[in-house]
């Protein structure tokens, strides 16, 4: 059943997390905490998450639970369901793509039509775009609901849905034409359904596709959240001049409105998700709006749903956010899969100002009507501005004004009234104590504020200045402590620096300190997570020992000890080098006599390293005898001491239970920071009792550094021997700094820890010139309290940096100048320079001094902000020390810095390094800065490889830069990415041109430091000294980040030449000293130990409910398996109740009736991860106990794979999905943006009748393209060769493009008369349209049409050839007035014009229908003519290969009709519709054989013409296209052809019908949605692909034959072989899809592809070679490689190439070798190459 019910959001948030998806927990804690400076963004994954494999899991199990993927059928299945028993229901029997589409968009599907097409693609199984509708319902309902992708396309892949396989056909009939079709839907079939790369069985790289996996899910999570931020966060709130600050509010909401239902609306509000608000009304419309407080901005917004509710849960969610109720915009739309329970985030870190937000639940589940919302939660900052001084404040500050001129023009004639003040003021302090007066202070009153204070302050400096006594120094004192104020607090002490001698009375002002320090330790101690270290007595069972006290709940065993023992001591620590300061502790023991009765609590530090329990417990031992009444004893003595006499081996807590009472509370007397805290019960209840119990403890405090030196003393030694109430100034100065010092390091710990926490104090006008004007006068007095004394005053410093630092680095941002004062600047320089100087000190000290010396260490390690507060000065300093940093003498004081100065760029600011912009500000990027920045990171790089080649061992220098380099590298490439996924196109650009530029300079230098270290050492050695080094991990690091790029609109051509250089390189790294692969490293692949990744728990209620309907994801990145355990009383009703699980390759298991049969064992196993789905289902009739089970997901192990391998196989892969991409020809970027051809335009050039006999030939490699015509700018030399020059084009060329007003002249002058005269037979029709660009483009319409006549244009050659001494024929004349009649056609386009013009119904086309006249027609038609004459004329090509482009179809279309070739008396058209002769359609020519047709490139399953294709349809590449099968002709339409043809007279044909290309081209010059350009451009765009696809074959046969040495068969080739075919369903037809690039370029192409299969055919036969059985893996991936790239759509002249490379015998061989395997690939393969024989 799910999560059962829970009583509160934090569990709810935490049963959810167990179904795979939890809601945001981090809002849910922090929704009441403090925030800091603004939303910090999300941090990149540190290196070792990505690189160890260790750290790297945790990384992955550590990622917060994604929503689960649902397909689109899924989402929708409800809605399908009735759809389509509706349509059956109307008898409407199929369903089309287009019908599909229009169904999921009414119900706002909102995804691509590739998303579409995908879905569709499930149920047509023939991909002819139309679908059975009963079959369609018949495999939806096989689905079971399942979400998991891609489900559906498994069971049409395994033939579990019969429905959906083609068909069966009889192999043995005599007729072969049912045979053919059904073979080609087959093919298609196997097509769209073929199995992928990425599941090719490989064992040896499982651990690497793992990691991978991994790697990729920690970075993508990563980077998704910095994708967030920038959406919803546009601007940093803090940074805005107008507000102060930003307080956060959890309920930032006025009142709540609903749409129904308004009497419960506290049920959503009330945090019990347990509850809900139901709604009442239609669908659709149901809301719930929130009435935002003033100033607040949203920035969190969630709702909590329920999958239990089934049709009440909402699925689709959107918020709309407006200054009214009545004018709201949607700004999010959210979709809800069906298996989540729990809160769900509609709003993320937003920034929501306006007054109204509504959530629109716009559908429910299964089309529910309403709906139920379990929980709302709005969490938002409220905007408190500057304000000035108030007029309360302003009064009081007037009084306080008066009362200080009176006092001050009394104090010289009345001394005794400063005395009387000063009296009164330490009268009232007393009653003051220390951060009384503070904000924070519950006791503040509101009166006294910041103002007011201030003006106290300066009246009681004033009246102080004229005397300087102890006690008006301890008041001033007192004072600043009840303010909280830093800086007041420094400033007097720094006036009692100059008296350490003096007596103050100020003992109870340290016994208020310590009191107020010991009250806020205890008040913000958080619980601790402890381990046990020993314990001196065992359990009385294995369930029942002291480990069990720090197990929560306390319901369980807990702590029982042996018989006979009734006492116990127990050690705690945390585990690590880390100490602790315990606060309180709370302990319930065993009810009854075996209860513990009393016990002491010591916090201790121990001498050694080594922990030895024996010792621990004999330190201790005296305490073993006590009972309760020396207890009482002991606590009796110490009423009325001071905590701080207690020592080390005292006890610091103690407790005493009462008889009916089982928990205590003990609050330490003295909050101590140690490594050890021990706890000893010292007797039972009863002395009867056999033994002790305890239920279990929990330990509160703060977690500490450990410091390894002594505590130092902050009491003088004088008044540690005085017992009075004075103290010298030394030990009040020495208590005060501990004392704020203290405070302060508690906020900043808090802080960072993300906790709710109060600021106890006022950093009100702090700055550096206070702590440099203290520190200059402790230094100067060499006593070791003021060593002390400077040794507090550093770790002061560095707990304020965050205060210091804050308006510098906002200024940074801004880009200003440097805000602090000269003054500020100089004591910044002056300190640094003395912290230098006390570090770089070798003199032997004192144990103070050394103390000192490491605070000043840290001191210049965390305070690169504050010495070099301006961005330019860090980044300039930096630069400088990084010249000379891998020198090995330097000074410990510079190493320091560069330690600092990266440790800063690296966590705080990686991109102010870079100088990279903010969003809206990219116009000032200067992309040659952020080159030299990186260049000088990398050559730094470089010389530490060099040292370490020698010294072999990283320095703390060289860990800093390790970092640096990670930090800043991650943040340019995640600034890169953020832009990438941008809808601004120039951010794009500039992302893309730094990638490339960077990316080829990274690489540059990687090959020149490999090159130059190959030359002294082999590559095991440089794998060995670089593990750690910069280099290593930078490499690394940049390909991981480009893995994730690969699908973003990056050059990946571009990238894939520049790492195609490296794979020599990385293999020599990798060899060994054989050259081959190091055997080491593929044996540790095979280990097969699996470690556990994930555990969760699934529990139904008992007994389940009825009717339920239950899915949850279990999802763990790297999982290789899941392991699923159930319990022994799991049980359902047999066959309607079931549990069913769906593996990640969709595999489906299902579990009913009683758990322990072989039907259903106890234990499971999926071996397919890293994804789980869980089903549960039950009837409305009989339930059972249910189930209850534990998911384990498990892994493979930590394989130790080096640094050298690791990179090879990323770089391998990396190629490989490169090449992938750029075979799918999806990326614009790719081809350039002036390639974009629209889909509409692009179907039209391919569907015109030009296309095959003209546009997709070769253009005329002497006419020079048109500067308006988008060419590639890389064009083939080799495609104009070979091509010989022809007179009679260049005479048809000047005839079209000379003007007819003007005389003819130039070498064909006489011709042109001539062959006007012969011509023209009639006059003109110039009394329709006339003017001398119509004749013009009469001329040139002339010239096309005989031109691309092949018989007009032969005699026009012998024309022109004999000097227009042979006549020319009378069809010329017949050709020309055909052309003449397109001045009727302007004519007309002309009165259309007109009319539309005049419609006031067709506003929307005037525009377009003005620009219509004749003069722009003509213009257009001599565009187009002049486009068709720089073709060449058919049957004229290149010697290579055009004459094999010329197909039968053509010809006999270009043919006269008494010239073609009879194939048949009957041909169907007789018996259509007759036409006028003038509009004779051009014969079909759906005679060809099957496989012979020429449009691979605009395929068609049903044999229809290009023209009828759709859009959608032509742009995917199929198999060879299925010819249609003629209905038989009966006996009365053949004695019906038989008479016509008898009687009636054959009228002589006219040019028109003689000649059926005149048609075509008339049609194309006067098709006005089908422009010159838009031809030129698919040409262009095609020549560019070619270009394309040839260089990345080229580049893929370069990489093949690099990484396939000494042999295919190792990991790195195989890798990139996998990777190449991810995207192998886009380039299944090369030469049909690349029609129109040139023959030559096609040519190439193909050879190309021939010798990529070459050489895997030869890796195939040459592995009987190789003798190595281990390899049959590899070959068994390299033959499946193989079968896809031969599984191509083939023509005929291919066949050639078989016959070399043997096909039919290298099939037989792999198939003998393995016949299990290849079974049916080689079946679909054979199938292939009867279609191409036929």
């Amino acid at each position: 059943m799910g999560n059962a019910p829970s009583h509160s959001s934090e569990d709810e948030a935490a049963a959810a997390g167990g179904e795979g998806w939890g809601p945001h927990q981090d809002w849910a804690a922090a929704s009441g905490t403090t925030p800091g400076p603004g939303v910090a963004a999300p941090a990149l994954p540190p290196a070792a998450a990505l690189l160890e494999p260790a750290r790297l899991r945790e990384a992955a199990a550590a990622l917060l639970p994604t929503p689960p993927c649902e397909s689109l059928v899924s989402r929708h299945r409800g809605a399908l369901f009735r759809w389509l028993e509706e349509r059956l229901g109307r008898g409407e029997e199929s369903v089309t793509l287009e019908q599909f589409r229009e169904l999921l968009e009414a119900r706002g599907a909102g995804c691509s039509s590739e998303q579409f097409e995908e879905a569709f693609a499930q149920f047509d199984a023939e991909g002819d775009g139309t679908v059975d509708a009963e079959n369609m319902l018949e495999a939806l309902k096989n689905s079971s609901g399942a979400n998991l992708q891609g489900e559906l396309s498994h069971i049409i892949r395994q033939l579990q849905a019969c429905s959906l396989v083609p068909g069966f056909t009889d192999i043995f009939s005599e007729s072969k034409e049912g045979l053919d079709i059904h073979s080609s839907m087959i093919l298609r079939f196997l097509h769209r359904n073929r199995l992928s790369s990425a599941v090719m069985p490989y064992p040896m790289l499982e651990h690497c596709n793992n990691m991978c996996t991994m790697r990729s899910s920690v970075l993508k999570e990563s980077l998704d959240q910095l994708v967030q931020k920038e959406k919803e966060s546009p601007g940093d709130l803090t940074r805005s001049p107008e507000m102060d600050k930003l307080k956060s509010v959890a309920k930032c909401y006025a009142y709540i409105e609903t749409s129904s239902n308004s009497a419960d609306i506290d049920k959503m509000t009330n945090g019990e998700t347990s509850s809900y608000w139901q709604s009442d009304g239609s669908a659709c419309s149901h809301w719930i709006r929130l009435k935002m407080k003033p100033d607040v901005v949203l920035r969190h917004l969630s709702i909590a749903v329920a999958a239990t509710d089934q049709s009440y849960m909402p699925q689709q969610v959107t918020v709309a956010v407006g200054r009214n109720a009545s004018d709201l915009q949607e700004v999010r739309d959210v979709h809800i899969p069906s298996n989540v329970t729990g809160y769900v985030t509609l709003l993320e870190n937003a920034n929501v100002s306006q007054l109204y937000v509504q959530i629109n639940i716009k559908r429910c589940l299964s089309d529910g009507c309403d709906t139920r919302i379990h929980g709302l939660r709005a969490v938002g900052f409220q905007r408190v501005k500057k304000s000035g001084v108030s007029v309360s404040d302003a009064s009081a500050i007037w009084y306080w004004s008066l009362l200080t001129s009176l006092v001050t023009a009394s104090m010289e004639t009345n001394p005794a009234f400063v005395q009387t003040v000063l009296h009164n003021t330490q009268k009232a302090l007393r009653h003051m104590p220390p951060l009384s007066l503070s904000p924070g202070s519950t006791d503040f009153s509101t009166f006294l504020s910041p103002n007011v204070l201030e003006e106290v302050d300066s009246f009681l400096i004033r009246i102080t200045s004229c005397c300087s006594t102890p006690e008006v120094e301890l008041t001033l004192l007192a004072f600043a402590l009840a303010r909280g104020s830093v800086a007041k607090v420094m400033s007097s002490l720094c006036t009692i620096t100059d008296h350490l001698d003096t007596q103050y009375d100020a003992s109870s002002l340290i016994l208020s300190m310590a009191s107020v320090r010991q009250n806020l330790l205890l008040k913000y101690g958080k619980p601790l997570q402890l381990t046990l270290q020993a314990c001196d007595v065992k359990g009385k069972e294995d369930k029942s020992g002291p480990e069990n006290l720090l197990v929560e709940p306390w319901t369980r065993d807990g702590f029982l000890t042996e018989t006979g023992k009734t006492r116990a001591s127990t050690i705690f620590s945390t585990g690590t080098e880390s100490a602790f300061q315990v606060t309180q502790i709370r302990i319930m023991v065993r009810r009854g006599g075996i209860g513990a009765q009393c016990g002491l609590v010591f916090a201790y530090n121990s001498s050694s390293d080594k922990f030895c329990a024996e010792e621990h417990f004999k330190r201790f031992e005296k305490y073993d005898k006590w009972k309760l009444q020396e207890l009482r004893q002991f606590v009796k003595s110490r009423i009325g001491c001071s905590s701080d006499d207690l020592g080390e081996d005292d006890p610091i807590g103690w407790f005493e239970l009462e008889e009916e009472w089982d928990e205590a509370d003990v609050k330490l007397q003295q909050c101590r920071v140690a490594k050890y805290l021990m706890v000893k019960f010292l007797c039972t209840r009863q002395e009867s009792a056999e033994r002790l119990g305890v239920q279990g403890l929990t330990i509160s405090g703060y977690l500490r550094p450990a410091r390894a030196e002594a505590e130092q003393s902050v009491t003088c030694a004088h008044c540690r021997k005085d017992t009075e109430e004075s103290v010298c100034g030394a030990t009040l100065l020495l208590r005060t700094l501990q004392f704020i010092q203290q405070l302060a390091h508690d906020l900043v710990q808090q802080k960072e820890s993300g906790l709710k926490y109060k600021s106890f104090l006022d950093f009100a006008g702090l700055d550096l010139q206070i702590f440099w004007n203290f520190y200059s006068k402790l230094k100067q007095n060499p006593r070791e309290e003021c060593v002390s004394a400077q040794t507090l005053l550093l770790q002061l410093l560095q707990s304020c940096f965050s205060v210091l630092q804050g308006d510098v680095l906002a200024a940074s941002e801004e880009e200003k100048a440097p805000i602090q004062s000269p003054k500020g600047v100089e004591a910044a320089k002056e300190l640094y320079t003395h912290l230098c100087d006390v570090v770089d000190k070798v003199d032997g000290d004192s144990v103070p001094m050394e103390i000192l010396k490491q605070e000043v260490r840290n001191t210049l390690l965390n305070g690169a902000a504050i010495f070099f507060p301006n961005r330019q000065t860090r980044r300039n300093h930096l630069f400088t020390m990084m010249k000379n940093v891998t020198e090995q003498e330097h000074k410990q004081s510079l190493q320091l810095t560069f330690r600092s100065l990266c440790t800063y760029f690296s966590d705080k600011d990686p991109g102010g390094l870079l100088l990279l912009p903010e969003k809206n500000d990219l116009a000032k990027m200067n992309i040659s800065e952020v080159l030299a920045v990186m260049d000088t990171l990398v050559s730094v790089a470089a010389r530490e490889c060099e040292l370490l080649m020698l010294s072999g061992a990283p320095g703390e220098v060289g860990s800093a830069l390790f970092s640096l380099f990670w930090s800043v590298q991650g943040s340019l490439l995640s600034w890169c990415y953020l832009q990438l996924k941008s809808t601004d196109s120039g951010a794009k650009d500039l992302a893309v041109d730094l990638i490339e530029k960077y990316v080829g300079q990274f690489l540059a230098s990687m090959r020149a430091i490999l090159e130059s270290l190959f030359s002294q050492y082999s590559g095991k050695t440089i794998v060995e000294r670089l593990c750690n080094s910069v280099f290593s991990m930078a490499a690394r690091q940049l390909v991981i980040f480009l893995l994730d790029f690969c699908t973003l609109d990056i050059p990946h051509c571009v990238l894939l030449r520049e790492f195609s250089v490296l794979t020599e390189l990385l293999k020599k790294l990798c060899s060994g000293p054989e050259g081959g692969l190091r055997k080491l490293d593929v044996e540790t692949w095979q280990q097969e130990q699996p470690v556990v990744l994930h555990t969760w728990t699934k529990e139904s209620a008992h007994n389940y409910e009825n009717n339920c309907h239950e899915v949850s994801v279990f999802v763990s990145p790297g999982a290789t398996y899941f392991e699923v355990e159930f319990d022994d009383r799991c049980e359902t009703e047999k066959r309607y109740d079931y549990l069913e699980f769906t593996d990640a390759r969709g595999r489906k298991t299902r579990y009913d009736t009683k758990v322990g049969t072989d039907k259903w064992p106890k234990k499971v196993t999926f071996k397919a991860g890293p994804r789980l789905q869980f089903l549960f289902h039950s009837d409305s009739s009989h339930n059972e106990w249910g189930y209850k089970f534990t998911v384990t997901a498990c892994g493979l192990p930590d394989v130790a794979v080096s640094w050298g391998l690791d990179l090879q196989l990323l770089v391998s892969r990396l190629m490989g999905r490169l090449a992938s991409q750029c075979m799918a020809l999806k990326s614009v970027r790719q081809l350039g943006s002036n390639m974009v051809v629209p889909q509409a335009k692009m179907a039209l050039v391919l569907s015109s009748p030009l296309w095959k006999p003209v546009f997709r030939h070769q253009v005329c490699p002497e006419l020079e393209l048109e500067a308006s015509w988008p060419t590639h700018p890389h064009r083939n030399s080799k495609e104009v060769k070979n091509i010989p020059d022809d007179p009679c084009r260049h005479f048809l060329l000047d005839f079209a493009q000379s003007e007819p007003a003007q005389n003819f002249c130039g070498p064909y002058s006489e011709l042109f008369k001539g062959f006007i005269q012969a011509c023209r037979k009639q006059a003109p029709k110039t009394d329709i349209v006339a003017g001398s660009t119509i004749d013009q483009a009469v001329n040139a319409t002339f010239a096309a049409l005989v031109y691309r006549t092949p018989d007009l244009y032969e005699k026009l050659q012998k024309y022109v050839n004999s000097g227009g001494k042979i006549a020319l024929s009378e069809e010329f004349a017949q050709v020309y007035s055909l052309a003449d009649g397109i001045r009727i056609w302007m004519l007309e386009m002309k009165q259309k014009s007109l009319m539309s013009l005049g419609n006031e119904a067709e506003e929307k086309h005037s525009s377009e229908a003005t620009e219509v006249n004749p003069e722009s027609l003509a213009k257009e038609c001599i565009e187009k003519s002049l486009l068709l004459l720089k073709f060449l004329p058919t049957g004229i090509s290149s010697k290579e290969s055009c004459e094999k482009l010329e197909t039968a179809d053509e010809t006999s279309h270009l043919q006269p009709l008494n010239k073609r070739q009879r194939t048949s008396s009957v041909v169907e058209e007789h018996f259509q519709a007759s036409v006028s002769p003038t509009e004779a359609a051009p014969p079909a020519t759906g005679d060809q054989s099957p496989g012979l047709g020429t449009q691979p490139k605009l395929p068609s399953s049903s044999g229809l013409p290009a023209a009828d294709v759709s859009p959608a349809t032509a742009e995917e590449p199929l198999s060879p296209s299925t010819p249609t099968r003629r209905p038989p002709f009966t006996r009365g339409r053949l004695r019906l052809l038989s008479f016509r043809s008898m009687e009636e007279a054959r009228l002589v044909p006219t040019v028109k019908e003689k000649y059926p290309v005149l048609k075509d081209v008339m049609d194309f010059i006067k098709d006005q949605s089908l422009s010159h350009r838009s031809v030129v451009k698919v040409l262009s765009l095609r020549k560019a692909q070619a270009q394309s696809i040839l260089e990345v074959l080229k580049i893929t046969q370069h990489c093949a034959e690099s990484l396939g040495q000494p042999h295919c068969f190792h990991p790195p080739f195989i890798l990139f072989l996998l990777e190449l075919l991810t995207c192998q369903k886009d380039f299944t037809n090369y030469f049909g899809h690349l029609e129109g690039c040139g023959a030559d370029l096609h040519k190439e192409i193909r050879d190309t592809y021939y010798q990529l299969v070459l050489f895997l055919v030869k890796a195939v036969k040459g592995f009987s070679s190789l003798n190595d059985r281990s390899l049959l893996p590899a070959l068994s991936c390299v033959q499946t490689a193989l079968l896809h790239l031969l599984d191509m759509g083939w023509e005929p002249n291919d066949l050639a190439f078989f016959v070399d490379i043997q096909l039919p015998d290298l099939l037989m061989k792999m198939s003998q070798e393995n016949i299990s395997v290849h079974d049916s690939v080689i079946r679909c393969t054979c199938s292939l190459l009867a279609t191409v024989t036929c």
